[in-house]
Parts: structure tokens; sequence; C-alpha cells
């Protein structure tokens, strides 16, 4: 008799602790998974890098990007199959594939290259003296 007067005189205040008690820690739970922070997301085209591959027979010549005004792009390494393959800004070489840069352990194939493509210029690959498979990666920066 005790124990039924006891739940109808207090089971209210206990339901009402209980769910006080899970929504708080649902509270808590949430709150602790938000506070994780995300990177931001970025559109590619906003995005400082950019990176070249191809394959180009003896002759063929690649038009990779033309950099806008205000910028200027870092080429900071690549690699190629042969020596054939040359790098220029519009008309001017700027990379002679036969110093061995773009090869194996050559300046570029290891990530220390630092070649300034100027605004307003296009950058080309050129193939002479036979085919070549390249790939070239650098960055855009503000000037």
């Amino acid at each position: 008799m005790k124990r039924e007067r006891f739940w109808l005189q207090h089971g209210w205040r206990i339901l009402f602790g209980c769910a006080a008690v899970i929504v708080s820690m649902g509270w808590a739970v949430d709150s602790i998974r938000q506070s994780y922070a995300r990177p931001p997301m970025l559109d590619f085209n906003d995005a400082p890098y950019r990176v070249f591959t191809g394959n180009m027979s003896n002759g063929q010549q690649d038009t990779l990007m033309t950099v806008s005004s205000g910028q200027a792009l870092i080429l900071t390494g690549g690699t190629s199959s042969t020596t054939n393959c040359h790098i220029y800004e519009d008309t001017t070489m700027k990379l002679d594939g036969g110093s061995y840069a773009l090869v194996q352990n050559g300046l570029f194939s290891n990530g220390q290259g630092h070649l300034q493509i100027s605004a307003g210029s296009t950058l080309y690959m050129r193939a002479s003296g036979g085919s070549c498979t390249y790939y070239i990666e650098g960055y855009l920066v503000e000037l």
C-alpha cells in the first residue's frame, strides 16, 4: 500500500527527473559532436594549385594555361618520360628538357624547382626530338 501511494504521489517527479537527465545527456553529446572543427571546403577553381599532365608526339605543343593579370604561376615540380619535353613561356624556352631537370633525380622531378611564369603569359609544353609524357605542378600567387 505504501509503495502504491509513494508512486502516486511522487511518480511524476521521478519521470520528469529521468526525462531531464536524458535530454541533458543528448544535448551534451550533440554539443561535443558539433565542437569538432571541420576544414573549409574549397572550390578547385579557387585553390591556387595547378597540375598539368599530357602525352605529346614529336613537334606537338600543348597549351597548359594563360596566367591571369595580377598573378604569377610558380612551377615547383614535375617529371617527363624523356628529355624531349620543354617548358615554354610564350615563345621563350624556360626549361630545356635536355637539361635533365625533368627526368629522374632532376631538380624539377625532386620538387625543388621554382620557375616563374609571368602574368599575362601562356605556359606551353613542346616536344622536340621525339615523343614525351609529362607531369608539371605549381601554384598561383597574387602580385
